[in-house]
């Protein structure tokens, strides 16, 4: 559909969204894509790079730009080295209002600009990234007609498709093509109204569903599944007219916490950046009898998945999943990497991905296989295994370790679980293809979309980062142990002749930790009650404590010895966030 076309013929006093400044209407919102059209002509470069967490200025300044002409470029996040790669000569930086290219007092639109607006449907505007769960982001250019091609159609088949006075909150960045889809364009092209602001935390998902009658929640596992049920959902519950989640599977404990605390399970929708959205399905949870626990807590056919609209899937002759959709190229089929199983009603099963090979030293082996080996010993929940980017001779794994892992690890150490976990890859793999590097962490890291990324995986090998050897964690708390060894990068200069840990490696650590485990907003406005106490020596072994208060949007940190509890090491409290959400 021509999403501008349906705006244009849309009543323009109309309710498009919910804003912290109040509601603005579908014809405030169209002057706004006016007045970003005339600033991308004024500007005349052919690229620009969205980055905006405000929802309406996000969709005012695409609609714009495609309007203009201009191709819009949606990277996943904005680190220095993303940023320094989109660097180029005819490319505009869009960001949070204040930041990059803006429009201007001379950009301001005329009498019947709104109206003169047109999208060149079959132009090539649309440039999004793949996840990198499997390597560097690869850039996917999409032509308009193809991006917006029946999208207001995405729940036609649901049981109940969703009415059109509904308002939609999100906990998933607009930066990633399910956001992008089902939070920006599906609402915007069904009528309903939507929301600048991007739900971070428990606390703010419960407050906002509690307030909004008719809502709809863009969700992912990531979120759903650590929903703390000692908030009190019940007016939530009562206004919560559905849940959609994708970014990963939903593992059946988050989907019955779920429906426990919403009285209803999400709707999953199956999908990537290179072939859309494809299928979806609803899970039915079972009641057990009374004292009793069902075999399968999930209704076998209602864990199947159907098509999307407009959407065929075949398995090939290997099994693999092929997909064909007007949003992709119409006469064409699509390899999936997942392996898949029809049943006589046309739904189908994900049966696991294809296998990922890797090459070391001259040999093959299977990633998948080495996983699966890994998780077998018993000792892991979930591993990944990877080339390190900059050493592809070198695999590496990231495990999250079963309770028997967490006591080996916590008593023996990391050595003897890593002698463990070898001894059970002996009996099928070569040593020479066995991984090197290994990372044991609470939880597999995780993007905005709850994406597992080669990315975030390197990260945790950082020389600089602290490894975690004992963990406790609860609601907006967390207890983590870590081991000072002598060969810690922190020591080194610091000092030649007596070493010991700086006080900005400490403060380093309490920031990072709360923003990988407690989702704590990346920026630090300030910190207050710092105190060190005590000195931290090499062979240490420290106890971070911390406690988030999202409202308040404060951190508290305190390190102890985890030998001594009397010895204080450091303290303090941080104001986190900024005037914008993080991405």
């Amino acid at each position: 559909m021509d999403l501008l076309r349906h705006l244009q013929g849309r009543p323009q006093d109309d309710i498009l969204a919910e804003t912290p400044s109040g509601p603005m209407t579908v014809g405030a919102f169209l002057t706004e894509a006016a007045r970003w059209s005339r600033a991308f002509r004024r500007a005349g470069e052919p690229r620009a790079v969205l980055f905006a967490e405000c929802r309406t200025r996000f969709a005012a300044a695409m609609l714009g730009a495609w309007a203009a002409g201009v191709r819009t470029i949606l990277p996943t996040d904005m680190t220095a080295y993303t940023q320094e790669k989109l660097k180029g000569a005819g490319t505009l930086f869009v960001f949070n209002a204040g930041a990059g290219f803006e429009p201007t007092a001379e950009d301001a639109p005329e009498e019947g600009d709104v109206l003169r607006l047109a999208l060149p449907m079959e132009a090539e505007l649309a440039e999004l990234f793949t996840s990198g769960s499997t390597g560097e982001p690869t850039r996917i250019v999409k032509r308009l007609d193809r991006v917006l091609d029946a999208i207001d159609q995405l729940d036609r088949d649901f049981p109940e498709p969703f009415p059109s006075d509904a308002l939609v909150w999100s906990t998933v960045s607009h930066q990633h093509i399910y956001g992008y889809l089902w939070a920006l364009l599906w609402p915007l092209a069904r009528g309903m109204r939507i929301t600048d602001e991007r739900l971070m935390f428990p606390e703010t998902i419960e407050a906002a569903l509690a307030s909004s009658p008719n809502a709809i929640l863009i969700t992912s596992p990531a979120h759903l599944k650590r929903l703390p049920e000692m908030l009190d959902w019940s007016k939530a519950r009562g206004n919560l007219l559905g849940l959609v989640s994708s970014g990963g599977p939903l593992p059946v404990d988050g989907l019955q916490l779920s429906h426990r605390i919403f009285g209803k399970t999400p709707f999953e929708i199956l999908g990537s950046t290179e072939l859309d959205g494809i299928a979806w399905r609803q899970r039915k949870v079972l009641d057990a009898a009374e004292g009793e626990d069902p075999v399968d807590p999930v209704d076998p056919v209602s864990a199947r998945w159907r098509p999307m609209p407009d959407t065929e899937i075949r398995a090939g002759e290997d099994g693999v999943l092929a997909v064909r959709s007007p949003r992709l190229a119409p006469a064409q089929w699509f390899r999936g990497d997942d392996r898949i199983r029809f049943d006589a009603d046309g739904r189908f099963e994900l049966l696991g991905r294809v296998d990922r090979i890797a090459k070391i030293e001259e040999k093959r082996v299977s990633l998948t296989a080495l996983e699966a080996e890994a998780v077998a010993s018993g000792l892991l929940e979930t591993a990944k295994a990877f080339q390190l980017p900059d050493d592809a001779k070198t695999l590496a794994l990231v495990g999250v370790p079963t309770d028997a892992g967490r006591r080996m690890l916590e008593t023996e150490g990391k050595l003897a679980l890593v002698r463990a976990l070898k001894a059970k890859l002996n009996a099928r793999f070569e040593k020479v293809v066995q991984p090197r590097r290994w990372r044991f962490e609470p939880v597999m890291p995780a993007d905005a979309r709850g994406k597992c990324t080669i990315e975030g995986m390197t990260a945790l090998f950082d020389e600089r980062r602290f490894e975690p050897v004992a963990w406790t964690t609860g609601h907006n708390r967390l207890e983590m142990v870590f081991e000072i060894g002598r060969e810690n990068i922190h020591f080194k200069g610091h000092f030649p002749e007596f070493a010991i840990l700086p006080g900005v490696a400490q403060l380093h650590l309490a920031v990072v930790t709360a923003q990988r485990y407690l989702g704590v907003p990346a920026a630090v406005r300030s910190v207050t009650k710092l105190k060190f106490t005590a000195m931290v020596l090499p062979g240490a072994r420290v106890r971070l404590a911390l406690a988030f208060n999202p409202e308040a949007r404060t951190l508290d940190f305190t390190i102890t010895d985890d030998r001594n509890a009397d010895v204080t090491y450091s303290s303090g409290k941080l104001a986190v966030g900024d005037d914008g959400a993080d991405q």
